[in-house]
């Protein structure tokens, strides 16, 4: 795996307030050797990063210690048709792996907002759909299409109530839930309470920790793209209170002992709460959790936004592509990068990671059979756009001829305009006021005169 040198050791809070910061990072180093120690795919010989690409397999493994430990990586944008929207990471062995989805979510170009139950996994996609599957095996038990909600982003949940994040219309929406079903669907939080129903602060992500319900957003653009917003902030919906402002482009929530920590995608960066900051990430940082005490940090194609400085930014600006689409590892004690798992081949967007258990008897795709769909659907593609440009190209000609003819008959009627009306010669008039003389030719001789007969 490919590595890069170490940052400095960033102080993360200790557990609890008071508590000497040696003792905190004495049991953080004790819990990361027992990590290492359960985890060979993550280092090499020598205690080197290797770099563990996709492989394929029929079902999630277990670790050595007999766990499972996985992570659900959606992903969001997806341009190519039938593209994976959604994937399985196994933290013990470094490998992603897609997993069997109903046909609706394999069709589907774009996965945000992730949320886990004890009984049911729920994703938002189209972008304004909610999908119910069943945790056991993935399949489809409910699909319900937001009424309120637009250009839905992040989710989360607890018990029997679901909070969605409509980013169009600068909402948090609530959902009462009852099974599969929702009841109910009401706005709970506005950044602006009366102000316009549009996409103003671009609100994307919530999560609920310590019975705080926190919301992230961009704040508002100085111009017509989201790079001018550099005002970013995470709030406190339940408090009114302003965690942090100032922050590039906010996104994804994670915790790692009292600290809220967060995504600064503008940046490529994750910092805390308390001010911390991770070095410098290889992309668009989006999607965040913690596995055991490592954090997991995705990282998304996005566009340059300066080649002196080498940011990264959104990937709806302007400006060329730049990046990697990977799930980084990092170390929970001085953030420095651990381990990459490169993602490049199933999308350029990563949206969001969570943990999940449970998943032995989720059934996984085959690479070769994901790959060969997807590069079926992708020639079905390229023909259907070839046949619509030719259709285009000889609507052009049609066009151009058309509008050769008018400029034609336009410069033909301008000219006549210009020389007046048209008179012909008098000799071809043949008009009565024709004075000139004329030319007469004699009358032929006619038949010689004779007298009358007897009978005359």
């Amino acid at each position: 795996m490919t590595t890069t040198s170490a940052a400095p050791a960033v102080a993360l809070p200790v557990d609890a307030p008071g508590a000497p910061r040696r003792s905190t990072l004495a049991r953080r180093a004790a819990r990361a050797a027992q990590r290492r120690a359960f985890s060979p795919g993550l280092r090499g010989a020598g205690g080197r990063h290797r770099q563990v690409r996709r492989g394929g397999q029929t079902r999630p493994q277990t670790d050595a210690s007999g766990r499972l430990s996985h992570v659900l990586v959606s992903f969001c944008n997806v341009r190519v048709p039938r593209a994976p929207v959604l994937a399985l990471l196994d933290t013990s062995t470094c490998k992603l792996a897609v997993p069997e989805l109903p046909e609706t979510l394999r069709r589907s170009r774009s996965l945000t907002g992730l949320a886990v139950s004890e009984r049911y996994v729920y994703a938002v996609g189209n972008p304004e759909t909610l999908f119910v599957l069943d945790r056991r095996d993935l399949s489809l038990l409910n699909q319900y299409e937001f009424e309120r909600g637009r250009d839905v982003h992040s989710i989360c949940n607890e018990g029997d109530r679901l909070w969605a994040v409509s980013t169009g219309t600068d909402e948090i929406l609530e959902l009462d839930l009852d099974g599969t079903d929702v009841v109910s669907e009401r706005v709970i939080w506005r950044p602006e309470p009366d102000g316009p129903h549009q996409d103003i602060h671009h609100l994307n992500t919530i999560g609920r920790f310590d019975g705080r319900r926190l919301v992230s957003g961009f704040g508002k653009k100085s111009q017509d793209l989201w790079s001018s917003a550099t005002n970013g902030f995470v709030h406190d919906i339940e408090r009114d209170d302003r965690l942090v402002d100032g922050i590039e482009q906010p996104h994804s929530f994670a915790t790692l002992d009292s600290s809220v920590l967060v995504c600064e995608s503008r940046r490529q960066t994750v910092r805390s709460t308390d001010g911390a900051a991770s070095p410098r990430l290889p992309g668009y940082t989006r999607g965040l959790c913690v596995v055991d005490g490592t954090l997991l940090v995705g990282t998304s194609v996005g566009r340059r936004v300066s080649k002196r400085a080498g940011l990264v930014g959104n990937p709806s600006d302007r400006g060329e592509s730049a990046g990697e689409c990977a799930v980084l590892f990092l170390s929970a004690e001085t953030w420095e990068v651990q381990g990459t798992v490169d993602a490049a081949s199933l999308g350029r967007e990563i949206y969001d990671l969570i943990p999940i258990e449970g998943v032995r008897d989720w059934s996984l795709v085959p690479d070769t059979e994901w790959q060969a769909e997807t590069l079926r659907a992708l020639w079905k593609s390229v023909d259907e756009s070839a046949a619509l440009a030719q259709t285009a190209q000889g609507e052009l000609r049609e066009e151009k001829r058309r509008a050769a003819e008018a400029d034609r008959r336009a410069a033909e009627a301008e000219r006549e305009a210009q020389e007046g009306p048209r008179v012909l010669p008098p000799a071809l008039d043949g008009g009565a006021d024709d004075a000139r003389p004329r030319a007469t030719r004699p009358a032929a001789p006619g038949p010689p005169a004779t007298k009358p007969g007897p009978h005359g």
